[in-house]
């Protein structure tokens, strides 16, 4: 199917209208619609009137959207201004047919008594309302359906609203917004084909950590300020990711939220194996330096970690083998073997960029990477606790897989103060809730106790402050699990 191409006629109303339009410019270009318009298109020495009849005259555009506020109705109704003269141009198309499908009005703005402001020309036809924030995505999607000429039969159910105010230029511009929204409201009414909607969303956000790629440093500068440059970068990288990894959150919390499915666990699979190919040189590359992965490398942590944190607050632990357990194909891993099949516990390699961070802090941390974690845990709608417990299901799951290469220290497990066992592993007293979780695991009581007895006499697993170590019973209470019913 060909991208279509629309043309938008609209009214300088305010600065803030002209900002709504450029967003609804900016969302149909997420999926795969261009809009002709004047902020874009038209430029000094133009002739302003050739550009309009454009709408009409030019066979490539193969829609018309009227942007239809209290201003442009009036200059329309009045001909007077650029509304006026487009109103010049497109009211004789309107009333050469009644069944025109070529132009839509876009109601932004209602009067007083709830009636749509719109050009005279335009009063008998049915609009799209953009005006209802309540409403909008499902309007929106009314919109897109329209102009692919793919109308909906059913009305979605109405979701929240999207919301975008990010201001400034980001130096990562991934288009997964319109397409995470729409798995949200597919899921959440139960569509069907809701599955297809998780896919395109993921495989969109994939193929956009291309754009987290660092430049490697300059060590011409000399070290220091090569390291500065590098931590800069580094931390502009995942700064402007964050909107993108707050979005995946949000997915991952809508389907541990919902009944297990086999498609959902495989499309998680398959985009976890495609993050943790990002983190590696591809076989074309020739040469490289490893800080050129590290923001790659730290988004793909944080997002696996966060996805385990869903599924294990909600219990949902039947994601544990499809998406966990299950090796990862990454033919041009770089490692000792030749294997290509890789444990997920290569989500966690060793990052330059989080060393010179920590070094170049006011204060310098045992374990960097779970630092860094908890300064950006706010806006995940996770706690501490909940990410200690992810990473400590991680670490035993590292145990319980018998291949090379596949060890998870539980790093974040440090930011746990409590001397009191993890919630999800104490209520592993009860013998039922320890074959749920462990049984999807593979560790048995015996397994347990063995390996508590291994990390005892290896000093412990985790530095907590100068002289204590955190053991596996600091977070199981071993000798307790399950002992009861």
């Amino acid at each position: 199917m060909e991208n279509p191409q629309v043309f938008i006629s609209y009214s300088w109303t305010s600065q803030e209208h002209i900002d709504w339009v450029m967003e609804l410019v900016n969302q149909l270009a997420e999926n795969g619609i261009t809009s002709i318009i004047d902020q874009i298109d038209l430029q000094p020495g133009d002739e302003a009137n050739a550009f309009m009849e454009r709408m009409v005259n030019d066979e490539s555009i193969s829609k018309v959207l009227i942007i239809s506020d209290r201003k442009y109705a009036e200059k329309s109704n009045k001909r007077t201004g650029g509304a006026g003269t487009e109103s010049q141009i497109i009211s004789p198309e309107i009333y050469k047919s009644k069944e025109n499908s070529r132009f839509v009005c876009i109601v932004t703005e209602f009067d007083d008594e709830g009636k749509p402001y719109i050009p005279t020309y335009y009063t008998s036809r049915i609009y799209i309302n953009l005006s209802d924030q309540e409403r909008y995505s499902a309007e929106l999607e009314r919109l897109i359906r329209w102009i692919y000429g793919k109308p909906s039969y059913q009305r979605p159910v109405i979701g929240n609203a999207p919301t975008y105010i990010n201001e400034e230029l980001s130096s990562i511009v991934i288009h997964t917004t319109s397409r995470q929204k729409s798995f949200l409201s597919a899921n959440k009414s139960g569509r069907s084909g809701k599955e297809n909607f998780l896919g395109d969303y993921l495989e969109t956000l994939a193929s956009g950590l291309s754009e987290l790629e660092m430049n490697a440093p300059d060590m011409g500068a000399g070290r220091q300020e090569a390291e500065r440059m590098v931590l800069d970068q580094f931390n502009e990288k995942i700064q402007d990711f964050m909107p993108y990894r707050n979005e995946f959150v949000e997915v991952c919390r809508a389907i541990s939220g919902s009944p297990f499915s086999d498609e959902y666990a495989s499309h998680m699979h398959s985009f976890f194996e495609e993050a943790m190919k990002s983190t590696y040189p591809s076989s074309e590359t020739r040469s490289w330096n490893e800080i050129q992965f590290d923001a790659k490398r730290f988004v793909a942590y944080e997002m696996f970690i966060y996805f385990v944190a869903a599924i294990v607050k909600k219990e949902k632990f039947q994601y544990i083998q499809p998406v966990i357990k299950r090796d990862f194909y990454v033919p041009h891993v770089q490692q000792r073997s030749a294997e290509t099949l890789c444990s997920f516990s290569h989500f966690q390699q060793e990052m330059p960029s989080i060393e010179i961070w920590n070094r170049l802090g006011k204060t310098q941390w045992n374990y960097p990477i779970a630092q860094l974690f908890m300064e950006r845990i706010e806006g995940s709608k996770f706690d501490v606790r909940e990410i200690a417990e992810a990473d400590m299901v991680l670490y035993l799951l590292s145990r319980s897989h018998k291949t090379s290469y596949s060890f998870w220290p539980p790093f974040n497990c440090v930011n746990w103060r409590s001397r009191s066992p993890l919630p999800i592993f104490a209520r592993c007293r009860s013998k039922l809730y320890f074959d749920k979780l462990f049984g999807s695991i593979g560790l048995t009581k015996s397994d347990l106790e063995d390996l508590s007895d291994e990390v005892r006499a290896s000093g412990g697993l985790l530095r907590r402050g100068h002289f204590t170590m955190w053991t596996l019973d600091s977070a199981l209470d071993v000798s307790s699990l399950a002992s009861a019913p």
